[in-house]
């Protein structure tokens, strides 16, 4: 059974089921793509990525991906979301990055509401940007730094 949700894509909308049926899945994982990426360049593997963010009433939120290889990163968050799993990832012929959202997570972003769009990695700047839309907070940019520890 497909959920009849929507994934963004610049200038293009598609649910998840017809994007489900081009990749070939038959599952109820949502996949979150852009068109940000110009080069197929990944991640380097065992790179940590970090990042805290607060929100007023909310507190912090840390949000933390580690490579694990050209297709799958492990997804850490600690706060008022807790998460601890893996998400796999790969680029299309078109250059695009694309993740595929695992159900748990899925539930629990679709809890409090939260969508991503924009998910770009750039290279140069060894970082990762990510568009997150948060209900009475509105669309924030977010920028995820390596760790410093991690270099």
């Amino acid at each position: 059974m497909m959920v009849p949700l929507l994934c963004y894509i610049p200038l293009l909308y598609f649910s998840t089921s017809q994007l489900a049926l081009r990749s070939g899945l038959r599952s109820t994982q949502q996949i979150v793509s852009t068109a940000a990426t110009l080069g197929v360049n990944y991640p380097p593997i065992g790179a940590v990525y970090k990042k805290t963010l607060s929100f007023p009433l909310i507190g912090d939120q840390v949000v933390q991906v580690k490579i694990n290889s050209n297709t799958v990163a492990s997804l850490s968050m600690f706060g008022v979301i807790k998460y601890n799993n893996n998400i796999n990832y790969s680029y299309n012929s078109k250059k695009e990055l694309n993740f595929i959202i695992p159900n748990d997570l899925k539930r629990i972003l679709d809890k409090y509401k939260i969508k991503f769009s924009d998910i770009e990695y750039n290279h140069l700047a060894d970082n990762a940007l990510i568009t997150l839309s948060i209900p009475l907070i509105g669309s924030k940019r977010v920028q995820i730094n390596r760790s410093q520890r991690d270099r």
